[in-house]
């Protein structure tokens, strides 16, 4: 009897501390969701009417609201105010402000895409051909660290690019177990770019130059031994690279710039040809000084095959005009004119645009 009331009183203990443990486990969970910070989301609707309304559970987006549009708009998305496109199924991990993007119709639509190479998918966005890029708030993953998005030649994509066409952009990780090497930039300009840290043998990535240097285009990056670098090249140790310019217009050989370089002159140069000509009045053949000539009707003048005159008739007077030799002459064809004894033709042509 004794022994039967010891091991009652052994389990009634055991589970009281069970209990009180359970009741421990619960009061501080409990205690740690009531004291999770609770996120909130700003909406300006730009004067549109919300018809469905946003839904958040747990800081994370259920459902973005949903405006009632015109006939002629359209709808982009909604941005944060780091002019970030927002997304449902994002935990929240900040206070947010969020505008809806709605250009008008009829637009003229590009289509940006993203790679994540996770398990999370992030919704295409269709900008109107010409605005700047807009980018999707970062993916995440549980042990890799979201850095950049990157175009298919390895340049990493900001919001100051223009798109023009459709455009998919790849994203890079740091991960912890993979080491990094370090590449830095020289511009060649005032403006300073921060060097950037990708993981050791993996594809080269790269920024544009947001400045330009003056009359020059931006053609890509040198490596140390001045050789153009691509998004196939390796970074297996620290680089530096260069930014390679190159002139907005160029000309074809043989031609001069105009000064704002977007014409040049191309001259065409050939030689001269001889001819006979004559250096007064050609008459019927005859080369004829006008100035040297007497009156018809005092004289006859002499033959035209074999003399020195010609019978000229001026109205309804005649004259008989002393001939002259033809001369050799230097001259160029149609459209050139002879500078230093050699024909010159120039022509104003379109230079190539870089």
């Amino acid at each position: 009897m004794d022994k039967d009331k010891k091991s009652n009183k052994k389990v009634v203990v055991i589970l009281s501390i069970l209990l009180g443990l359970i009741v421990i486990v619960a009061g501080v969970f409990i205690f740690l969701y009531l004291s999770k910070p609770k996120y909130e989301i700003k909406v300006n609707t730009d004067g549109h009417k919300i018809i469905k309304d946003m839904v958040i559970k747990d800081n994370v987006i259920e459902k973005l609201p949903e405006l009632e549009l015109k006939d002629n708009e359209d709808f982009i998305g909604w941005v944060n105010k780091d002019n970030k496109v927002m997304r449902e199924k994002i935990k929240l991990e900040r206070d947010e402000e969020i505008t809806p993007i709605i250009p008008p119709k009829p637009r003229e639509i590009v289509t940006v895409k993203f790679v994540t190479d996770t398990d999370e998918v992030i919704p295409d966005i269709k900008l109107t051909k010409g605005d700047n890029l807009l980018l999707p708030v970062n993916p995440s993953h549980k042990t890799w660290t979201f850095q950049y998005w990157v175009d298919k030649d390895g340049y990493i994509a900001s919001s100051d690019k223009i798109i023009t066409e459709d455009l998919t952009l790849y994203a890079y990780w740091s991960k912890p177990d993979k080491k990094e090497v370090t590449i830095s930039f020289d511009t060649g300009t005032d403006e300073k770019i921060e060097p950037i840290k990708i993981m050791q043998g993996k594809k080269i990535i790269f920024p544009y130059p947001t400045v330009n240097k003056e009359d020059s285009k931006f053609f890509g990056w040198l490596d140390k031994d001045n050789n153009l670098v691509t998004h196939d090249t390796v970074a297996n140790e620290d680089m530096k690279l260069t930014a390679k310019w190159v002139p907005n217009y160029t000309c074809p050989d043989n031609c001069k710039v105009s000064e704002d370089g977007k014409t040049c002159t191309r001259e065409d140069i050939t030689d001269p040809s001889t001819q006979k000509v004559c250096p007064g009045t050609l008459y019927y053949g005859n080369c004829i000084n006008l100035n040297d000539k007497e009156s018809a009707n005092i004289r006859q003048c002499s033959s035209w095959e074999d003399g020195d005159e010609v019978d000229y008739f001026d109205g309804n007077e005649g004259w008989c005009v002393k001939k002259i030799p033809f001369v050799d002459k230097q001259v160029c064809p149609d459209g050139y004119n002879m500078t230093e004894n050699k024909c010159v033709k120039e022509e104003v042509i379109e230079c190539n645009k870089n």
